[in-house]
């Protein structure tokens, strides 16, 4: 890419280019400089306004999927025009701006933009092959290049470049629509994390959740404990799953009660979060999780479903009786919980803080009913609330909690707009993904059924889902949840902009995990 394109004022200027030059080459014709070896007047440097060299610098667009789809239309569109250019360079361009052929940086304005054009079209992959769920905006530069370099040519070059132009925009409609359409399955399988049963990767449910993942329809796999078995077998499902894309990997590994991988995977046993609070500073504390994360980055594992961030409570079953929790002095639970989360930072691998807005003192355990919140207060949230403010809170996992104060509907909060969308992104200021605890825990699974548990996540505010699909496999899980999803954009239960809000947030995240270190 060539850098920025620049409209100019002046009616014979064409099209300019600044920014970043193409490799300059040495010519023997004395005035055959290349483009950014010649001055540039104060007038062709005047802007009508229209500049987009800041999208152009950009990597990533926050535009719809739209935007997409056009780009992947305009490559098509595009074609036509690139093979005229390639087979009769002269016949695509105006006789007066032909390619000098003294001046291989292509030197005229018009056969700059057509050449960066080409370029483009000649790399692209076929519209059924681009498919890349781990970075869908990647084409948006392109698409802002190919923008101008159709403009430029229709506008100013003769017939026959208008005319192939035109023909392959025409032609590009109905890829159009198709790019349009396959964006909601990327989107959708951007937000599932799910797993499977078994310890190997002879298991059937771990190679269709392979294949799925391979085809860009699941984000994220997250292990259990029902899933680990020997090293061998932890680092065969990894490579399984990783073979062909980057999806998030998720495990467990707070530290005491709650830690998947033991010392027969090379990984050392952490102590209880209780315990490391109350015997190691926050410094020590850090420096212990920063070892923590290197062990099991070393496997491969991008995402570590913790710290629990909620109050200690002694009466709490499924929390404090494991000392689960730091303290219940929010304040040092912010020190430890920072100390968590900037400790595995080290080792590339992200932590998602649980369970929002604060579980320590609910009665009841998620994974055998909807644990009862009716104890919560504000001083639950106040850790919560600093690790947000303090830019810690990149994933933030919700609990299956009902807590009256803040939804009075018998729903868990995980499933609560005021509290997801009113609470978490409005008051909170909270930009980092939402992630729900697995929607068939009992606390759930025994409310609704799993197509209106999947919706309400979503509508509420989730990000990412979780699913473990053991109890009522569904082979086609992703399939099965995008037509879910379709048909409650189509009733208005969902909206298009939303899904695709929640998948951009999704991609980023992903696009900060660390790549498994044996790929």
């Amino acid at each position: 890419m060539y850098g920025e394109i620049v409209w100019s004022q002046r009616p014979d200027a064409g099209v300019k280019f600044r920014g970043v030059d193409p490799p300059k080459r040495t010519s023997s014709a004395a005035g055959s400089r290349s483009l950014s070896q010649r001055p540039e007047s104060k007038e062709s440097r005047t802007r009508t306004g229209f500049d987009i060299g800041a999208i152009v610098s950009c990597r990533r667009c926050d535009f719809s999927d739209l935007f997409c789809a056009v780009c992947r239309a305009l490559r098509v569109a595009l074609f036509p025009l690139a093979a005229v250019h390639a087979i009769v360079p002269a016949m695509a361009l105006p006789a007066t701006q032909a390619i000098d052929t003294n001046d291989p940086d292509h030197s005229s304005p018009t056969a700059r933009i057509f050449h960066s054009a080409s370029s483009d079209v000649f790399r692209m992959q076929s519209l059924q092959g681009y498919n890349d769920a781990s970075d869908p905006w990647s084409g948006y530069a392109e698409f802002i290049r190919l923008v101008g370099g159709a403009a430029a040519l229709l506008a100013r070059g003769p017939w026959m470049t208008r005319r192939v132009a035109m023909t392959g925009l025409l032609a590009a409609v109905p890829a159009l629509r198709a790019a349009a359409a396959s964006t909601v399955e990327q989107d959708v399988g951007a937000m599932l994390m799910l797993g499977w049963s078994g310890t190997t990767i002879q298991s059937f449910s771990a190679q269709v959740l392979a294949r799925h993942v391979a085809a860009g329809r699941v984000g994220g796999v997250f292990f259990v404990k029902e899933n680990v078995g020997s090293l061998q077998d932890v680092q065969s499902l990894l490579r399984l799953f990783t073979a062909t894309a980057t999806p998030l990997i998720a495990i467990d590994h707070e530290g005491g009660a709650v830690q998947r991988l033991t010392e027969r995977h090379g990984v050392s046993r952490l102590p209880s979060a209780r315990s490391v609070a109350s015997s190691l500073s926050p410094d020590r504390a850090q420096a212990l999780y920063a070892q923590a994360g290197s062990e099991i980055a070393r496997l491969g594992f991008t995402l570590n479903l913790g710290p629990v961030v909620d109050l200690h409570d002694p009466a709490s079953p499924a929390i404090g009786h494991f000392g689960r929790a730091f303290d219940d002095d929010p304040v040092r639970v912010l020190a430890y919980a920072r100390a968590f989360v900037d400790g595995f930072a080290e080792a590339g691998v992200l932590c998602a803080i649980k369970h929002f807005p604060g579980d320590g003192h609910a009665h009841g355990d998620a994974h055998h009913g909807m644990a009862d919140g009716s104890n919560w207060s504000e001083r639950d949230l106040a850790p919560y609330a600093q690790l947000i403010a303090a830019g810690r809170a990149r994933l933030i996992m919700v609990g299956h909690t009902h807590i009256p104060s803040l939804e009075p509907r018998p729903v868990p909060v995980s499933l609560s707009e005021p509290v997801m969308t009113g609470l978490l992104r409005q008051r909170l200021s909270c930009n980092g993904v939402a992630i729900t605890d697995d929607l068939d825990m009992l606390a759930v699974s025994s409310l609704m059924p799993r197509k209106e548990a999947v919706i309400k996540a979503i509508g509420a505010g989730n990000d990412l889902v979780m699913i473990r699909n053991v109890d009522s496999f569904d082979p086609e899980l992703p399939r099965t949840v995008l037509a879910w999803v379709q048909e409650a954009i189509a009733a208005g239960k969902l909206s298009r902009t939303q899904i695709a809000q929640a998948a951009d947030r999704v991609r980023g995240l992903r696009g900060a995990a660390k790549t498994a270190p044996f790929r």
